[in-house]
């Protein structure tokens, strides 16, 4: 029986080595690491984890195993809670297999607290070189069993939502749920999105075109009239300019107001320019059609006017006319009472004519009063009816300081009126005229009001000097609302000009005054009596004698200085009016702050400063999926010389036939990515201009991952792309020795890691950084030697029994 029991432990022992030794890692020659480490749980090698109960033990296995160095101590202890076991070793080198351990260990509920740790057998060399390896360890209270269901995550579960668990969930479109199963495992459910095959939940073929397939095409071709524009000009436009970009392009259509629409023979990309059609005055219409090939339209439109200088009279109402009524201008209309009419001038212009009305101040054949309001109260109403009995009695008397003058004497008259009745003289301002005889010239006047009520005065006419009708000689004054006891003065100091004739005469006139309540009153007359013996004129006694323009006297011959601009007039020593004329624009002088641009008459023209406008029109600053081969741009300048263009660094071009506008520059094709137009303009002047635009020009779509295309411009890299980019060299990239490694160990991101699978060597399925490449050939021969040779002796001892 203890033979049989022997010979079962020696098998034991044998298969236990063979498993070992497969679990161990395969050396390598070029390791260049100081120390590795390797850790399993004894009954189950392949598992990375542990459930256990406290007061239960579980088994474990360590090997430390390195290049030649001294250990300094290894241990084992739960990471973060506490330290199982350390050991110092004395120096003893590890060129093999070294210090493998089989361990049990019992967990101790008064140490170790329920939860998961990481158990971690750490080896460490006098060198202070160091290498780990991990596993993970659940604790379990030992009398808390696990129950699925009870609303409580215990040990293994990975989940407990209680009488929630098994209820599935619901993912939403592009994103994913998780739910508790019945077994307390988190289920995670997908929802459907952009590539699963299916066409559904809002998606179409411009947002999911992997399900939906591709859209149609229905991009309309992009049209832009830019000459002419919607404005107006004063001569015929001759030439139609526009824009068309559609890569699909068909065909494109123009039509001019209503004239039939018109197919173009040769369209292409970019500008296009008809001419030999000729706009109408007045207001016209571009339009242009264009069609791809499948079927979309695009167009614009441009509505302009032309005029032509407008003529007065000819019955068209054109620019800058108000009205034209052809030979009906200058036709006065008759405005009927409370209304008002138009008639058109000889200069188109539109005269507007107000009728009488209630509140003018002059009272109608229809009007019982007329005040020069619409207030009711004050006698005349709001619809000019006279409200009360009150009357206005106006007392008048015109006074001479002298009735016995001689010719060029000044006299002085004083025209007096006072309201003596109950009532207010109305009637929008009561006027007061003086009808001045011929011989007389008013040289100057003033005007006085006692108690005046209404504080309103008497105004000289309507505006700062009296009203004056020179075919008549009548000065009219505004004396307002003449309250009852108002009195008003009015002095006017004029002189007696000389007659055509010699010998005496005399003078007689009046005054009058108009209310609306009396309506015109006249005053007394007062007569001056002119001694007017016959004499010859002197020039410089200062009267204006016979013959004579002017005489100031003394101050005949002092010549006036006349401002900038102006003029001005003085008597001369012959009594006759000199007019001077001041320095202006045009004298052919440049004075007096005059420059070349207030005054480029006598000044000159000014120096030319102003830089060519240069616009490039097309191409413009996108990305294009075909080649450019040509160029539009537009310059504007008065005193243009010549222009230059350049595509990348192609030298200088010198424009020919270049003309203000647009110019267009054909046959140079860009190249594959990025691209820079420059146009340079110089005029006469030496004044410089110019514009650049820079566009790329790509293979298909836009660049994007999954386009066939490797673009680094885009951030596209092996890395990040490898779709387009291909997959990056197997080369490691943080490891020190830098050596390829095996193809288990590449990953698209650079990173080395170490994954179990079923060829690799190590049982242990955790990820970890490998930190050494693998032990040396030695090792794994002397420890296998051992175990062969401890089995040789067990089979030797077991046959001499």
């Amino acid at each position: 029986m203890n033979k049989a029991y022997k010979l079962i432990f020696a098998v034991f022992v044998f298969f236990f080595s063979v498993v070992l030794l497969t679990s161990i890692p395969s050396v390598s020659s070029n390791d260049t690491l100081k120390i590795n480490t390797f850790l399993v749980y004894e009954d189950s090698t392949s598992a990375t984890s542990k459930t256990v109960t406290q007061g239960d033990s579980f088994n474990v296995v360590m090997v430390a195993y390195g290049h030649g160095e001294a250990l300094q101590y290894e241990k084992l202890d739960l990471v973060g809670s506490a330290t199982i076991f350390k050991e110092y070793v004395s120096g003893d080198k590890i060129n093999t297999y070294t210090w493998l351990y089989t361990k049990t260990y019992t967990v101790n509920s008064g140490i170790l607290v329920p939860g998961t740790y990481t158990l971690r057998f750490t080896a460490r060399t006098v060198n202070g070189n160091e290498e780990y390896s991990d596993l993970q360890l659940t604790i379990l209270p030992k009398t808390n069993p696990i129950v699925c269901g009870n609303g409580i995550k215990e040990g293994t579960e990975q989940c407990d939502y209680g009488s929630s668990n098994g209820q599935v969930c619901n993912p939403l479109y592009g994103s994913s749920c998780q739910y508790c199963s019945t077994q307390c495992k988190l289920i995670t459910l997908k929802g459907p999105y952009c590539g699963d095959g299916t066409c559904s939940n809002g998606e179409t073929c411009e947002s999911c075109p992997t399900d939906c397939g591709v859209c149609p095409d229905n991009i309309k071709p992009v049209v832009d009239i830019t000459n002419p524009i919607a404005t107006t000009y004063t001569s015929h436009r001759t030439s139609l300019t526009f824009n068309v970009q559609d890569d699909n392009l068909k065909s494109c259509s123009y039509k001019l107001n209503n004239n039939p629409s018109v197919t173009m023979q040769s369209v292409s990309n970019g500008v296009n320019v008809v001419t030999g059609i000729t706009s109408v005055v007045g207001t016209n219409t571009w339009a242009v059609t264009c069609v791809d090939y499948s079927g979309n339209v695009g167009s614009d439109s441009v509505t302009f006017t032309v005029t032509l200088p407008p003529v007065c009279g000819n019955g068209k109402l054109e620019a800058g006319e108000q009205c034209d009524y052809g030979s009906s201008n200058g036709q006065v209309c008759n405005p009927l009472y409370g209304s008002s009419c138009q008639y058109c001038s000889t200069q188109c212009k539109l005269i507007t004519l107000k009728g009488p009305y209630c509140g003018d101040g002059i009272k109608q054949s229809n009007e019982e009063c007329d005040d020069g309001n619409n207030v009711n109260g004050d006698g005349c109403s709001a619809t000019c009816k006279i409200e009360e009995t009150k009357e206005c009695v106006l007392q008048l008397t015109k006074s001479v300081n002298d009735t016995d003058v001689k010719v060029g004497d000044m006299v002085s008259f004083t025209l007096k009126y006072k309201n003596v009745g109950n009532g207010a003289c109305t009637g929008g301002g009561v006027k007061v005229q003086d009808i001045l005889n011929p011989k007389f010239k008013v040289i100057a006047y003033s005007a006085n009001v006692k108690d005046d009520i209404d504080k309103q005065g008497i105004s000289f006419g309507y505006s700062s000097i009296p009203d004056y009708d020179s075919s008549t000689n009548t000065l009219t004054f505004n004396a307002h609302t003449v309250s009852p006891g108002e009195e008003g003065i009015i002095m006017i100091g004029a002189k007696v000009l000389e007659p055509s004739k010699c010998g005496d005469f005399q003078i007689s006139n009046q005054f009058k005054v108009w209310s609306n309540e009396k309506g015109w009153q006249n005053s007394n007359t007062v007569t001056v009596y002119v001694d007017n013996d016959c004499y010859t004129p002197v020039c410089g006694n200062g009267k204006l004698e016979a013959g004579e323009q002017c005489d100031y006297g003394s101050s005949n011959g002092q010549v006036c200085n006349p401002l900038y601009g102006s003029s001005c007039q003085y008597c001369s020593t012959q009594c006759k009016l000199i007019t001077l004329k001041g320095p202006y624009c045009g004298d052919g002088t440049c004075s007096n702050g005059e420059t070349c641009e207030s005054c480029p008459t006598d000044c000159g023209v000014c120096p030319d400063n102003i830089k060519p406008v240069v616009n490039i029109i097309n191409p413009i600053n996108t990305t294009y999926t075909s080649h450019r081969t040509n160029l539009t741009f537009s310059v504007y300048d008065d005193n243009l010389k010549s222009c230059t263009y350049k595509l990348n660094d192609v030298p200088q071009a010198n424009v020919l036939s270049l003309k203000n506008g647009v110019n267009i520059i054909t046959g140079i094709t860009s190249v594959m990515g990025i691209n820079t137009w420059t146009v340079t303009c110089v005029d006469y002047s030496g004044n410089v201009g110019s514009d650049s635009v820079t566009f790329t020009v790509k293979k298909g779509c836009t660049s994007c991952c999954g386009d066939g295309i490797c673009d680094p411009s885009a951030g596209e890299t092996c890395s990040t792309c490898p779709y387009d980019c291909g997959v990056c060299p197997k080369e490691c990239t943080t490891c020190k020795d830098s050596k390829p490694l095996d193809d288990r160990y590449y990953t698209p991101t650079g990173k080395v890691t170490i994954v179990h699978d079923d060829s690799d060597d190590l049982p242990n399925k955790q990820e970890k950084s490998l930190k050494a490449n693998k032990t040396p050939l030695i090792a794994l021969i002397l420890i296998a030697g051992i175990l062969i040779l401890l089995i040789l002796v067990i089979i030797i001892r077991l046959t001499r029994r």
